[in-house]
């Protein structure tokens, strides 16, 4: 044996490979309106106004009326994620290296797609009763989320008629931490539905007040936007009122690259997003400055 073979042998890695903690994203896709084989640039979503029933009298013409198909268009935008692994260097290791590109790099396409559809919403030009300041109802200045706050987005939608069905609200966990205070929002008395914040831990995916709570985490493309005042904009959407649109899906492909003795993992989609009635879509801002 070669007295420097102990120089070149193999080092021994653990096979179960730890990921850093993060989003694995596409939260948001299923709360939204979403067209799928979209072969344009654009995509078009359509929205249609309303009728009134008008008194009439026996054998007289009626008014036509039109309720306009108004149009918003989301731009096709192309993302992706990729990384190399080297052909060689996974022989000396016991870890299926282009497996985990693959998951990291569907986990960015799916926190990407989540952003999508946050910024789409807090670029939005909302109805100013749809906006509720960091300050509503409340005597000492701002406020996170409170109850208040809660049923203002009730009422709002309540007094536009936006469908019970379907109702969306995402927060931060700072957010979700006032709303554990809330008896409304751990006691069974008022969470009969869906998870339940005290066995589970979490609010998200509960079901309260007539919405889907979805808890939105701290992720590398932003999240849920916050100012240099510590005042957050959590948002409550109806699902028709926001619309995503795919050219393409996601999709992970696996290349050689032989001149660099390595794998390409690429994964990539080309998307848009856009808000289709800005009256199914309520911010609410909270102050986060610890108190």
């Amino acid at each position: 044996m070669s007295l420097s073979l102990t120089n070149i042998q193999q080092t021994m890695f653990d096979a179960e490979v730890k990921a850093a903690y993060q989003s694995v994203g596409n939260k948001l896709r299923p709360t939204v309106y979403t067209k799928t084989n979209i072969a344009a640039e654009f995509i078009q979503f359509r929205k249609v106004g309303e009728m009134t029933a008008e008194l009439v009298t026996y054998q007289d013409n009626v008014n036509y009326q039109d309720p306009g198909y108004d149009k918003v268009v989301a731009t096709m935008n192309p993302y992706a994620a990729a990384g190399l692994t080297a052909t060689l260097q996974e022989l000396t290791t016991n870890v299926d290296d282009r497996r985990e590109l693959a998951m990291l790099s569907a986990y960015a396409m799916g926190r990407r797609i989540d952003q999508n559809i946050i910024d789409v919403m807090a670029n939005a030009t909302l109805p100013t009763e749809n906006v509720i300041p960091a300050n509503f109802q409340a005597t000492g200045g701002n406020t996170n989320f409170t109850f208040a706050k809660v049923k203002e987005i009730v009422r709002i939608w309540d007094d536009t008629a936006v469908d019970p069905q379907n109702r969306f609200l995402a927060i931060s966990a700072r957010q979700q931490s006032d709303l554990f205070s809330m008896k409304e929002f751990t006691d069974s008395r008022f969470t009969a539905r869906g998870p339940n914040a005290i066995t589970t831990g979490s609010l998200d995916g509960s079901d309260n007040m007539s919405f889907n709570l979805i808890v939105i985490p701290t992720m590398l493309e932003g999240g849920l936007p916050k100012d240099d005042n510590n005042i957050r904009s959590c948002f409550a959407w109806h699902r028709r009122s926001v619309g995503l649109g795919f050219a393409s899906d996601i999709e992970t492909n696996m290349q050689p690259k032989l001149e660099l003795i390595s794998y390409l993992v690429v994964t990539h989609m080309l998307m848009g997003a856009q808000v289709i009635d800005p009256r199914g879509v309520i911010e609410i801002l909270c102050d986060e400055t610890p108190s």
